[in-house]
């Protein structure tokens, strides 16, 4: 089967191609198959050698596999946060998620979790272990200083 100049095959297909915008083809109809969003990652849906189908994710292409951190590393400069068991922080304001979740884009590692800006301050999302509460936004400015005190390093936005 020819593959088009700028297009290269799917891994695990026969004839399923892929452009370097992200588009992608059936060599065998000609046509251009439609994207799809599962909720975490823009795919594909196209058959496998064997007549299985299966998702080609397009952002994990070229994907590089993420950092595992170990408990005892990330607890050597860290802090159980009290009321989130779940979460701890270090003197500077790194919120870390220590019990790996069973599902989702980070399941089974230790990461830290991603800030975002409200009200032109820094926060985070904890959810708290028995789900009563979904989801809490917390600045971890006011984290660091509850948990360490006067050993925190971190400024007031």
């Amino acid at each position: 089967m020819h593959i088009p100049k700028g297009c290269t095959l799917i891994p695990r297909t026969d004839h399923y191609a892929v452009t370097e915008d992200g588009t992608v083809f059936n060599l065998k109809t000609r046509k251009r198959l439609n994207k799809s969003f599962d909720g975490y990652h823009i795919c594909t849906w196209v058959m496998d050698s064997d007549g299985k189908q299966f998702k080609f994710f397009h952002n994990k292409k070229n994907k590089i596999p993420l950092p595992h951190y170990p408990l005892e590393r990330v607890m050597e400069e860290c802090m159980e946060i009290p009321d989130y068991p779940d979460y701890a922080i270090n003197p500077r304001g790194l919120v870390w998620r220590i019990t790996p979740r069973e599902k989702g884009p980070n399941a089974g590692r230790i990461y830290v979790l991603s800030e975002h800006i409200w009200q032109d301050k820094v926060h985070v999302w904890l959810v708290h272990p028995d789900n009563s509460l979904l989801r809490k936004r917390v600045r971890p400015y006011n984290l660091a200083k509850q948990v360490w005190g006067d050993d925190a390093d971190v400024d007031d936005d």
